[in-house]
Order: C-alpha cells, then sequence, then structure tokens
C-alpha cells in the first residue's frame, strides 16, 4: 500500500497547478457600451445637440480604446470633452463619450461610431446615430410693389407674400417701413411677432396714400430667423397722375379800395 501511495503522489505532483484551482483565469477585459443608439431628433441646422455613450469595462484588466471613428454624415462628431484615443479604462471603471450632432441639411441623416479597442472578444463596438436636421426658409414674392399712379388723397394697397418652405416653423421678428411716409402696412396685416408654419403662407399687405405730387419710394424689411436670409427686402415706389392739377393762385389777396 505505501508504494501504492508513492505513486500516486508522484502522478499528482506533474500535473499542473492550475488545475487545482478551478478560480484560476486570465486577466483580460471586456467591452460594454451603452447605449448603442444616439437618436438625436431634429435639431435646427446650425445649432449643436449633444448626446453621450459610456464605454464601461466588465472585465478584470485594464481596456484599452485606441479608435473612435465616425462613419456616415459628417454633421456628427465627438464633443470638444470627449476623451482622445487612445485612453484605458481600468476594470470596473466607466468613461463618457459625448457626441455632437450639428446639422447642415434640411433632411434625416445616419452615422456610425466605431469603438475600438483590444477585448479580445469585441475589439469593435459600434454605436448607431441618427437626426433631422430642420430650419425655417422664407421665400418673399414679389421682392418689388409698385403701386403706380395712385391720385393724391387715396390709397392703394398691394400685399407680398411670406411662404415657408422649410421643415420648422419661421418667426417673423419684425416688418419695419423706411422711405416715404405715403407707405404704411395695412390694418389687415399681422402684427409681428407672428409665426409661419412649415409650408403655409402668410401675405403682408401695404397701403400707399399719396400725399404730394412727388413720386415716392421706400422698403418694406422682413426680419425672420430664417437661418439663411434672416432679412429680405421689398423695394416699394408709387406716384401721382402725370397731369395732376397744380394750382397756383396769384395774387392772393384783392384790394378794391374805396367805394364810391
Amino acid at each position: 500500500m505505501r508504494k501504492i501511495s508513492i505513486a500516486a503522489f508522484c502522478i499528482l505532483a506533474v500535473i499542473p497547478l492550475a488545475l487545482w484551482i478551478p478560480h484560476a483565469q486570465a486577466q483580460e477585459p471586456d467591452t460594454d457600451v451603452s447605449p448603442t443608439m444616439l437618436a438625436f431628433g431634429m435639431v435646427n441646422v446650425g445649432t449643436t445637440l449633444t448626446l453621450t455613450t459610456t464605454i464601461r469595462n466588465l472585465g478584470t484588466a485594464d481596456l484599452t480604446v485606441t479608435e473612435l471613428v465616425f462613419s456616415g454624415s459628417p454633421d456628427f462628431t465627438l464633443h470638444p470633452a470627449a476623451p482622445l484615443p487612445p485612453f484605458v479604462v481600468a476594470p470596473g471603471a466607466e468613461v463618457e463619450v459625448p457626441v455632437d450632432y450639428t446639422p447642415s441639411v434640411q433632411k434625416a441623416v445616419t452615422a456610425v461610431l466605431w469603438v475600438v479597442s483590444d477585448d479580445p472578444d469585441e475589439g469593435v463596438v459600434w454605436v448607431s446615430l441618427s437626426g433631422t436636421g430642420i430650419a425655417c426658409d422664407i421665400h418673399v414674392a414679389p421682392l418689388a410693389l409698385d403701386f403706380g399712379v395712385v391720385p393724391v388723397g387715396t390709397t392703394q394697397t398691394l400685399a407680398t407674400s411670406l411662404r415657408n418652405f422649410g421643415n420648422a416653423p419661421c418667426t417673423v421678428s419684425g416688418l419695419p417701413l423706411s422711405g416715404s411716409a405715403d407707405f404704411a402696412l395695412n390694418p389687415g396685416t399681422s402684427a409681428a411677432p407672428f409665426t409661419i408654419a412649415p409650408w403655409a403662407t402668410v401675405d403682408v399687405l401695404v397701403d400707399y396714400t399719396s400725399s404730394d405730387f412727388v413720386a415716392d419710394t421706400g422698403t418694406l424689411t422682413i426680419a425672420s430667423d430664417d437661418p439663411a436670409e434672416p432679412q429680405r427686402t421689398v423695394a416699394l415706389s408709387g406716384a401721382p397722375p402725370a397731369n395732376a392739377c397744380d394750382l397756383t393762385v396769384s395774387p392772393v389777396a384783392l384790394d378794391f379800395g374805396a367805394g364810391l
């Protein structure tokens, strides 16, 4: 029996120690990225919205993120506060990655943020990005109102139309007039500020009341939040009749003297 025990001991001695320690495992990182989809929704063209995804290390060794790469629309970029690769995420730690969406066009766009690391199982994880650029886009027509010949003391009314071809509401903040005082906004014109819904039209009525025998000019300025053209101008013109009566009386007093 003693010989058998010695033989058994010799066999056990050559078995790797790791087999006798069931919990001994290789130390390695384990990437977890959440959320894996950033939906920015509707964002005004030229403005920026920031959303954040988080990289967590669920493993037992340091995780090294070597690249953060975008593909798709260039409207998505890393926020200035985002970490720059390469960077390390310790076991049990997490790092936030803020992403900016600055739409340059009025349409829906998509992209992918690729997170590349030394995770042996998930070396590449992607985050889906989506957003829609919106903006107001005011078109004004006509850009000139010629009232033609208007008799002195009478009023002529013309209209220019404001149409929003954008996919976001437009706010008209002002309708100032300059030039001749004979031009005025008609009482039927909406008082600024007012809003024009997408694909809606609002008419701006202008009155011209000729007060003398001189031709008049003026300008209507349309101020709005249209990012491309925040101010549009409409030229105004009008004149009295060419054969207007211009009576001069002289002398303006008659002295008949003393009667007989």
